[in-house]
């Protein structure tokens, strides 16, 4: 009887070139680095929400101090119209889990032409609380709210504390309608800026101290028209405005969309 012996046939095991080494490693750290961004993304995200929820807590308790603050007292220290002037800070800052919150208050005397009362041109206060954060994660909060006097007295009261007038602004464009959102600039004799103004329906009342006013109006994409002193124009075409106290100064201004035409030469 033949025995035979079994045989084995053992091939090489495959190895792992250098090449699929890279390749791997590559691919794994590609899917590290999403997962990390996303991770940090989250994070990122997350630390923006709770820094906006606080700085809306804070804005809405300004809000709810200034509510029961007597009506005089609604403005910030040394503000001149349009804004109104009273005992609140224009700005200030306050620390919370380590984060530094900028708090600033603008408190603008409103004029409701439609309130057709003469005895005071101004009818209640437009209280703007911004909140911002710096830092990595940076954003800020606006609030405002409507202050109303609680009585014909607080309302007359105002007109006393502070002389005031009323400028009445309008837009338009060549056809007669009304410009949206405009940039209404308004400097004082000395070319101080009083404010910048961009009344969404074209048009705003806008109560100042007595005295002469140069007002820039313009929007983008559009012309630009401006008053003009004496000393700037002998005899300007539209001169500054003039408000005088507890009356109502009107001026319209016409702006329109500017063409664009583009020339092409040909060289021979």
């Amino acid at each position: 009887m033949n025995f035979q012996y079994p045989t084995f046939n053992f091939k090489k095991s495959k190895s792992f070139t250098l090449t699929e080494v890279l390749i791997t490693i590559f691919l794994v750290s590609v899917i590290f680095l999403g997962i990390f961004g996303a991770y940090q993304l989250g994070l990122k995200v997350v630390g923006l929400s709770e820094r906006k929820i606080t700085a809306t807590q804070i804005a809405q308790g300004e809000i709810e101090k200034i509510k029961n603050m007597p009506y005089l007292d609604v403005g910030t220290i040394g503000a001149k119209a349009p804004y109104a002037s009273g005992t609140l800070e224009a700005s200030t800052s306050t620390i919370l889990n380590g984060i530094e919150y900028k708090i600033e208050r603008k408190v603008r005397l409103i004029s409701d032409a439609s309130d057709g009362d003469e005895e005071c041109l101004i009818d209640y206060k437009r209280v703007e609380i911004k909140v911002s954060f710096s830092g990595i994660l940076k954003g800020e909060v606006i609030l405002t709210a409507d202050i109303m006097p609680k009585s014909k007295t607080e309302e007359i009261a105002i007109c006393q504390t502070q002389p005031i007038g009323i400028i009445s602004v309008q837009v338009l464009n060549a056809i007669g309608q009304f410009v949206n959102s405009p940039t209404i600039e308004i400097y004082d004799s000395q070319k101080n800026l009083i404010g910048i103004f961009s009344p969404f329906e074209g048009k705003d009342d806008i109560p100042l101290e007595p005295g002469s006013y140069k007002v820039i109006v313009s929007k983008e994409g559009y012309s630009r028209e401006e008053t003009f002193s004496i000393e700037e124009i002998a005899i300007p075409e539209k001169p500054n405005p003039t408000v005088f106290e507890n009356q109502i100064t009107q001026i319209s201004f016409n702006i329109d969309k500017l063409s664009s035409m583009e020339i092409k030469t040909l060289s021979t």
